[in-house]
């Protein structure tokens, strides 16, 4: 090491040279901290803004910004209709994990997935309104062998409660008759009794 003042040869670790007097250590320590290697961190934050701008560059190519766009758009597609999902999840369990008021012993998924065969559970969103379909084949309606049974609720998720608003056997409105059929399904009877809405 030198003395930049007057050139005298100096130790490594000096700070000021014997010879002239001028200090020497701040100088060489600045030229040190000028050549230092970056540290782990400030390579990890030059990786960053390189592919920062790197993605920058592609988004601003015309015909890299439409397939961005169109990224973006399959993606809130897939979120929107995930939290939709859920959402109508969450109305077939208010249904199936809810009791009828004539039978609060059994819970209306129990009793109904014990009765019926071929259980189908689905729900829909109209407008404001939230429906439940429950479909299955009853075997034991009247003693009249296999019979498709359809049940609807309407379901209000904000107070976890629903209605059962229409029931069908072979395709007959037999709605008139839950308040008879119903407790019987409840209650796991051999068969059902019903009549059929003219």
């Amino acid at each position: 090491m030198f003395c930049p003042n007057c050139g005298n040869s100096l130790e490594d670790h000096a700070k000021f040279c014997p010879r002239c007097g001028a200090q020497v250590g701040t100088a060489e320590e600045e030229k040190r901290e000028q050549v230092r290697p970056p540290s782990n961190g400030d390579e990890k934050t030059a990786a960053a803004r390189e592919k920062i701008e790197a993605f920058r560059a592609y988004v601003t190519d015309k015909k890299n910004r439409k397939k961005v766009i169109a990224g973006a758009v399959v993606l809130f597609a897939v979120l929107f209709f995930g939290l939709l999902g859920s959402s109508l999840d969450k109305d077939v369990r208010i249904v199936k994990t809810g009791h009828f008021y004539s039978a609060q012993n059994i819970t209306v998924g129990d009793a109904f997935e014990k009765f019926f065969a071929n259980t189908k559970w689905k729900s829909s969103v109209n407008g404001n309104t939230h429906y439940v379909y429950f479909e299955g084949d009853a075997g034991n309606t009247q003693g009249k062998g296999y019979k498709k049974f359809r049940a609807t609720f309407v379901v209000y998720p904000d107070q976890g409660t629903f209605n059962m608003t229409r029931t069908e056997i072979d395709g007959h409105d037999v709605t008139n008759s839950q308040s008879t059929f119903i407790p019987q399904i409840c209650a796991g009877a051999s068969q059902i009794s019903y009549t059929y809405q003219q």
